[in-house]
Protein backbone atom coordinates (compact mmCIF):
# COMPACT_ATOMS: atom_id res chain seq x y z
CA UNK A 1 0.00 0.00 0.00
CA UNK A 2 1.42 3.27 -0.88
CA UNK A 3 0.64 4.92 1.75
CA UNK A 4 3.77 4.18 2.89
CA UNK A 5 5.40 6.14 0.29
CA UNK A 6 6.27 9.24 2.40
CA UNK A 7 8.94 7.39 4.10
CA UNK A 8 10.09 5.12 1.78
CA UNK A 9 9.61 6.26 -1.80
CA UNK A 10 12.39 8.43 -2.55
CA UNK A 11 15.12 5.84 -0.64
CA UNK A 12 17.73 4.46 -3.30
CA UNK A 13 15.28 3.88 -6.81
CA UNK A 14 14.61 7.45 -7.59
CA UNK A 15 18.22 8.26 -7.83
CA UNK A 16 18.65 5.27 -10.50
CA UNK A 17 17.24 4.09 -13.42
CA UNK A 18 20.35 4.61 -15.30
CA UNK A 19 23.81 2.88 -15.38
CA UNK A 20 26.89 1.70 -16.57
CA UNK A 21 30.47 0.68 -16.50
CA UNK A 22 33.48 0.64 -18.00
CA UNK A 23 37.11 0.97 -19.96
CA UNK A 24 39.00 -0.88 -22.74
CA UNK A 25 35.15 -2.03 -23.93
CA UNK A 26 34.35 -3.60 -21.00
CA UNK A 27 31.80 -6.78 -20.51
CA UNK A 28 28.36 -6.36 -19.88
CA UNK A 29 28.56 -8.01 -16.35
CA UNK A 30 31.60 -5.12 -15.84
CA UNK A 31 29.57 -2.31 -17.19
CA UNK A 32 26.47 -2.96 -14.84
CA UNK A 33 28.56 -3.13 -11.72
CA UNK A 34 30.85 -0.09 -12.32
CA UNK A 35 27.26 1.50 -13.15
CA UNK A 36 26.23 -0.17 -9.71
CA UNK A 37 28.86 1.42 -7.95
CA UNK A 38 28.18 4.59 -9.31
CA UNK A 39 24.70 4.40 -8.20
CA UNK A 40 25.07 2.58 -4.72
CA UNK A 41 27.74 5.83 -3.93
CA UNK A 42 24.96 8.24 -4.83
CA UNK A 43 22.80 6.17 -2.53
CA UNK A 44 24.82 6.54 0.47
CA UNK A 45 24.98 10.25 0.31
CA UNK A 46 21.47 11.18 -0.62
CA UNK A 47 19.54 8.70 1.75
CA UNK A 48 19.91 11.14 4.83
CA UNK A 49 18.73 13.55 3.00
CA UNK A 50 15.58 11.65 1.44
CA UNK A 51 14.99 10.60 5.34
CA UNK A 52 14.86 13.55 6.69
CA UNK A 53 12.74 15.06 4.28
CA UNK A 54 10.28 12.34 4.18
CA UNK A 55 10.07 12.48 7.67
CA UNK A 56 6.73 12.95 9.75
CA UNK A 57 3.37 13.36 7.31
CA UNK A 58 5.27 14.85 3.65
CA UNK A 59 7.87 17.45 2.89
CA UNK A 60 8.11 20.58 4.98
CA UNK A 61 8.29 23.56 3.01
CA UNK A 62 11.58 24.93 5.22
CA UNK A 63 13.17 21.10 4.39
CA UNK A 64 12.16 21.35 1.06
CA UNK A 65 14.57 24.90 0.65
CA UNK A 66 17.26 23.48 2.83
CA UNK A 67 17.24 19.72 0.96
CA UNK A 68 16.06 19.59 -2.24
CA UNK A 69 19.41 21.50 -3.72
CA UNK A 70 21.73 19.28 -2.02
CA UNK A 71 19.72 15.99 -3.47
CA UNK A 72 19.91 18.04 -6.72
CA UNK A 73 23.92 18.38 -6.35
CA UNK A 74 24.26 14.73 -5.99
CA UNK A 75 21.23 13.61 -8.59
CA UNK A 76 23.57 15.66 -11.03
CA UNK A 77 26.40 14.13 -9.95
CA UNK A 78 25.32 10.20 -10.70
CA UNK A 79 23.80 11.71 -13.96
CA UNK A 80 27.45 12.79 -15.05
CA UNK A 81 29.20 9.82 -13.93
CA UNK A 82 27.05 7.89 -15.79
CA UNK A 83 27.28 9.51 -19.03
CA UNK A 84 30.74 9.12 -18.68
CA UNK A 85 30.59 5.36 -18.67
CA UNK A 86 31.94 3.16 -21.79
CA UNK A 87 31.05 -0.03 -22.78
CA UNK A 88 28.81 -2.25 -24.66
CA UNK A 89 26.94 -0.16 -27.47
CA UNK A 90 23.77 -1.36 -26.41
CA UNK A 91 24.60 -0.74 -22.68
CA UNK A 92 25.53 2.88 -24.12
CA UNK A 93 22.38 3.52 -25.32
CA UNK A 94 20.74 2.28 -22.55
CA UNK A 95 22.49 4.83 -20.06
CA UNK A 96 21.77 7.82 -22.52
CA UNK A 97 18.01 7.36 -22.81
CA UNK A 98 17.97 6.81 -18.63
CA UNK A 99 19.78 9.74 -18.60
CA UNK A 100 17.23 11.82 -20.53
CA UNK A 101 14.76 10.62 -17.97
CA UNK A 102 16.91 11.62 -14.86
CA UNK A 103 17.33 14.96 -15.93
CA UNK A 104 13.56 15.86 -16.43
CA UNK A 105 13.29 14.66 -12.78
CA UNK A 106 15.97 16.68 -12.26
CA UNK A 107 14.59 19.56 -13.53
CA UNK A 108 11.82 19.23 -11.44
CA UNK A 109 13.28 18.78 -8.58
CA UNK A 110 15.18 21.96 -9.26
CA UNK A 111 11.37 24.18 -10.01
CA UNK A 112 10.22 22.54 -6.59
CA UNK A 113 13.30 24.12 -4.79
CA UNK A 114 12.55 27.62 -6.37
CA UNK A 115 9.04 26.95 -5.36
CA UNK A 116 10.04 26.28 -2.06
CA UNK A 117 12.47 29.75 -1.93
CA UNK A 118 9.83 31.57 -2.51
CA UNK A 119 7.40 29.88 0.21
CA UNK A 120 5.05 27.89 -2.33
CA UNK A 121 3.85 25.44 -0.09
CA UNK A 122 3.01 23.09 -2.42
CA UNK A 123 6.44 22.97 -3.85
CA UNK A 124 5.95 19.66 -3.20
CA UNK A 125 3.30 18.55 -5.56
CA UNK A 126 5.94 19.87 -8.25
CA UNK A 127 8.71 17.58 -6.80
CA UNK A 128 6.33 14.16 -6.56
CA UNK A 129 5.15 15.17 -10.50
CA UNK A 130 9.06 14.53 -11.86
CA UNK A 131 8.48 10.99 -9.81
CA UNK A 132 7.33 9.55 -13.20
CA UNK A 133 10.80 10.23 -15.26
CA UNK A 134 13.05 8.69 -12.16
CA UNK A 135 10.61 5.62 -12.71
CA UNK A 136 10.87 5.47 -16.52
CA UNK A 137 14.75 5.37 -16.27
CA UNK A 138 14.68 2.87 -13.39
CA UNK A 139 12.83 0.35 -15.62
CA UNK A 140 14.71 0.75 -18.61
CA UNK A 141 18.21 0.06 -16.48
CA UNK A 142 16.26 -2.96 -14.55
CA UNK A 143 15.36 -4.06 -17.92
CA UNK A 144 18.60 -4.13 -19.21
CA UNK A 145 20.37 -5.99 -15.82
CA UNK A 146 21.02 -3.21 -12.98
CA UNK A 147 20.67 -4.19 -9.53
CA UNK A 148 21.44 -0.89 -7.78
CA UNK A 149 20.64 1.36 -10.54
CA UNK A 150 16.89 1.05 -10.91
CA UNK A 151 16.90 -0.58 -7.77
CA UNK A 152 13.02 -0.96 -6.54
CA UNK A 153 12.44 0.53 -3.11
CA UNK A 154 15.30 -0.39 -0.82
CA UNK A 155 15.86 -3.44 -2.08
CA UNK A 156 18.74 -3.84 -4.46
CA UNK A 157 18.12 -7.23 -5.89
CA UNK A 158 21.41 -8.83 -5.23
CA UNK A 159 21.47 -12.26 -4.45
CA UNK A 160 19.03 -14.41 -4.57
CA UNK A 161 18.19 -15.25 -1.29
CA UNK A 162 14.21 -15.28 0.50
CA UNK A 163 13.87 -12.23 3.36
CA UNK A 164 10.96 -11.61 5.78
CA UNK A 165 8.06 -10.80 3.72
CA UNK A 166 10.11 -13.04 0.63
CA UNK A 167 7.14 -14.41 -1.53
CA UNK A 168 6.97 -18.39 -1.51
CA UNK A 169 8.96 -20.28 -3.67
CA UNK A 170 6.52 -22.40 -4.89
CA UNK A 171 3.07 -21.49 -5.11
CA UNK A 172 -0.11 -23.93 -5.32
CA UNK A 173 -2.26 -23.24 -8.76
CA UNK A 174 -5.13 -22.51 -7.66
CA UNK A 175 -2.99 -20.25 -4.99
CA UNK A 176 -1.39 -18.41 -8.09
CA UNK A 177 -5.20 -17.77 -9.71
CA UNK A 178 -6.51 -16.08 -6.56
CA UNK A 179 -3.48 -13.81 -6.42
CA UNK A 180 -3.36 -13.10 -10.17
CA UNK A 181 -6.92 -11.88 -9.70
CA UNK A 182 -6.46 -10.04 -6.56
CA UNK A 183 -3.20 -7.88 -8.20
CA UNK A 184 -5.81 -7.17 -11.08
CA UNK A 185 -7.92 -5.67 -8.67
CA UNK A 186 -4.87 -3.76 -6.84
CA UNK A 187 -3.52 -2.39 -10.38
CA UNK A 188 -7.21 -1.04 -11.05
CA UNK A 189 -6.74 0.97 -7.43
CA UNK A 190 -3.35 1.85 -7.83
CA UNK A 191 -3.55 3.29 -11.46
CA UNK A 192 -6.41 5.63 -9.72
CA UNK A 193 -4.62 6.20 -6.63
CA UNK A 194 -1.17 7.33 -8.18
CA UNK A 195 -2.39 10.66 -9.24
CA UNK A 196 -3.55 11.37 -6.21
CA UNK A 197 0.45 10.81 -4.45
CA UNK A 198 1.81 13.96 -5.34
CA UNK A 199 -1.05 16.07 -3.66
CA UNK A 200 -1.18 13.93 -0.61
CA UNK A 201 2.19 13.51 0.36
CA UNK A 202 3.65 16.51 -1.59
CA UNK A 203 1.22 19.65 -0.30
CA UNK A 204 1.95 21.76 3.00
CA UNK A 205 -1.29 22.63 2.69
CA UNK A 206 -3.43 21.03 5.14
CA UNK A 207 -6.57 21.49 2.95
CA UNK A 208 -5.05 20.04 -0.34
CA UNK A 209 -4.00 16.61 2.22
CA UNK A 210 -7.22 16.68 3.31
CA UNK A 211 -9.15 16.76 0.00
CA UNK A 212 -6.76 13.56 -1.44
CA UNK A 213 -7.58 11.93 1.54
CA UNK A 214 -11.00 12.10 0.87
CA UNK A 215 -10.21 10.70 -2.99
CA UNK A 216 -7.98 7.95 -1.57
CA UNK A 217 -9.82 6.24 1.07
CA UNK A 218 -13.09 5.66 -0.62
CA UNK A 219 -10.38 3.93 -3.60
CA UNK A 220 -8.50 2.15 -0.69
CA UNK A 221 -12.22 0.34 0.42
CA UNK A 222 -13.30 -0.37 -2.76
CA UNK A 223 -10.25 -1.98 -2.96
CA UNK A 224 -10.45 -4.18 0.32
CA UNK A 225 -13.84 -4.74 -0.67
CA UNK A 226 -13.20 -6.67 -3.57
CA UNK A 227 -10.84 -8.70 -2.36
CA UNK A 228 -13.24 -9.18 0.56
CA UNK A 229 -15.56 -10.73 -2.65
CA UNK A 230 -12.86 -13.51 -3.81
CA UNK A 231 -12.56 -16.56 -2.89
CA UNK A 232 -9.59 -17.48 -1.81
CA UNK A 233 -7.92 -21.10 -1.48
CA UNK A 234 -8.75 -22.64 2.10
CA UNK A 235 -4.57 -22.84 2.55
CA UNK A 236 -4.76 -18.79 2.40
CA UNK A 237 -8.27 -17.86 3.82
CA UNK A 238 -7.08 -17.18 7.61
CA UNK A 239 -4.48 -14.61 6.01
CA UNK A 240 -6.35 -13.16 3.37
CA UNK A 241 -8.68 -12.37 6.28
CA UNK A 242 -6.46 -10.94 8.67
CA UNK A 243 -4.83 -9.12 5.79
CA UNK A 244 -8.26 -7.24 4.86
CA UNK A 245 -9.10 -6.51 8.26
CA UNK A 246 -5.95 -4.78 9.21
CA UNK A 247 -6.88 -2.60 6.08
CA UNK A 248 -10.33 -2.43 7.59
CA UNK A 249 -8.56 -1.24 10.65
CA UNK A 250 -6.03 1.18 8.82
CA UNK A 251 -9.25 3.29 6.70
CA UNK A 252 -10.41 3.78 9.80
CA UNK A 253 -7.39 5.41 10.97
CA UNK A 254 -6.86 7.44 7.85
CA UNK A 255 -10.84 9.08 8.15
CA UNK A 256 -9.17 10.33 11.93
CA UNK A 257 -6.56 11.57 9.87
CA UNK A 258 -8.26 13.07 7.43
CA UNK A 259 -10.22 15.09 10.08
CA UNK A 260 -6.96 15.85 11.56
CA UNK A 261 -6.03 17.52 8.49
CA UNK A 262 -9.52 18.97 8.38
CA UNK A 263 -8.58 20.97 11.45
CA UNK A 264 -5.56 22.29 10.38
CA UNK A 265 -3.43 20.94 12.68
CA UNK A 266 -0.33 20.34 10.98
CA UNK A 267 2.16 18.85 14.31
CA UNK A 268 -0.66 16.31 14.93
CA UNK A 269 -1.76 15.50 11.31
CA UNK A 270 2.67 14.50 11.13
CA UNK A 271 2.38 12.66 13.31
CA UNK A 272 -1.07 10.67 13.07
CA UNK A 273 -0.03 10.48 9.27
CA UNK A 274 2.99 8.55 10.11
CA UNK A 275 1.00 5.89 12.21
CA UNK A 276 -1.13 5.51 9.35
CA UNK A 277 1.07 4.77 7.17
CA UNK A 278 2.90 2.04 9.67
CA UNK A 279 -0.33 0.59 10.23
CA UNK A 280 -0.30 -0.72 6.34
CA UNK A 281 3.13 -2.42 6.51
CA UNK A 282 2.29 -5.53 8.31
CA UNK A 283 -0.75 -6.30 5.78
CA UNK A 284 1.23 -5.01 2.98
CA UNK A 285 4.08 -7.54 3.80
CA UNK A 286 1.76 -10.69 4.31
CA UNK A 287 0.64 -9.74 0.71
CA UNK A 288 4.45 -10.10 -0.29
CA UNK A 289 4.43 -13.39 1.51
CA UNK A 290 1.74 -15.03 0.08
CA UNK A 291 2.89 -14.08 -3.69
CA UNK A 292 1.02 -10.83 -4.44
CA UNK A 293 3.30 -8.35 -6.59
CA UNK A 294 0.25 -4.91 -7.00
CA UNK A 295 -1.17 -5.75 -3.98
CA UNK A 296 1.29 -4.36 -0.85
CA UNK A 297 3.24 -1.86 -3.10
Amino acid sequence: MKLKLSRVLLTGSVVLGLAACGDNTPTKADFIAEGDAICRKGDAKMDPFFEELFSGGGPDPEKLKELLPKISRELKAVSRDLGELEGPADGEKVVAESLKDIDKGIASIDAAAEEAEKGNENAGETLFSGFENFEKADEKARAYGFKVCGSEDDEEGEGGEEGEGAAPVDVPADQQAFIDQGDAICKKALDQLEPLFGQLFGSANMARRAEALGKVIPLIREQNEALKALTPPPAIQDQMKEITAAYDAGLVKAEEVKAIAESGDKAKYDAEFEKLGMSFDEPDAEFKKLGFKECGE
